[in-house]
C-alpha cells in the first residue's frame, strides 16, 4: 500500500487520436508498444484504484445483474481521448459522436445488429 499513497506523474502523447508513448515523470522511462503502455497504465493506475466500478445493471432478458469491473488502463486512456475530442471537435459533432455512442452500445450490449450470420448470432 505504500506505492498507492505516492504521487504518479506521467506524460502522454497521441499520434492521430492513437496513444503511442507514456513517459514516467519520476524516473523518465517510457513505453511505445501498445502491449507496454497498457500494462504500464494497468500497474500504475491499478495501484490507485484508478478503473474500478461496481454496478447494478437491468439486463436485456429482465434480469438484475451485479458486476465488479477493473480496467485502469482502459479508464485512463478512455477519458485521455475525451480530453483530446474537447480540443479537436465542436460542440454539434460531440453531440452526436455521443449519441451514436450510446446508440451503438445498446445494439451491442442486446445483440441486436449482428454483422455474423443467423447461425452465429
Amino acid at each position: 500500500m505504500e506505492d498507492a499513497n505516492r504521487k504518479s506523474r506521467g506524460e502522454g502523447r497521441a499520434r492521430g487520436g492513437v496513444p503511442v508513448k507514456v513517459t514516467n515523470a519520476g524516473d523518465g522511462a517510457t513505453r511505445c508498444s501498445a502491449l507496454e503502455l497498457f500494462v504500464y497504465l494497468n500497474d500504475i493506475a491499478g495501484k490507485h484504484g484508478v478503473g474500478r466500478i461496481d454496478i447494478v445493471e437491468n439486463r436485456f432478458v429482465g434480469m438484475k445483474s451485479r458486476g465488479i469491473y477493473e480496467t485502469p488502463a482502459g479508464t485512463i486512456l478512455y477519458h485521455a481521448h475525451l480530453d483530446i475530442e474537447a480540443f479537436t471537435m465542436d460542440r454539434e459533432v460531440r453531440k452526436i459522436k455521443q449519441g451514436l455512442a450510446l446508440k451503438f452500445s445498446e445494439l451491442v450490449y442486446n445483440g441486436e445488429g449482428c454483422c455474423f450470420p443467423d447461425s452465429r448470432c
